[in-house]
């Protein structure tokens, strides 16, 4: 099994780099590893549904390769 490195313990902030990481079945896989900027971040609830804090945040992301 491929050694990916787990989500971030905090929320990444407008600016940051981040790499993809797409399991080979996700619609977008094609995308997996490309480097990215994080252009917007937006906060919901969903980290009430699934207990894990991280899933409140959902991201848009610009290519910057």
């Amino acid at each position: 099994m491929e050694n990916i490195p787990q989500p971030s313990r905090s929320p990444y902030a407008v600016g940051d780099r981040v790499r993809l990481y797409l399991d080979p079945d996700d619609p977008d896989a094609h995308m997996h590893g490309t480097v990215c900027t994080v252009v917007d971040v937006e906060t919901d609830d969903l980290n009430t549904e699934t207990g894990r804090l991280m899933d409140a945040y959902s991201y848009t992301v610009r290519d910057l390769e």
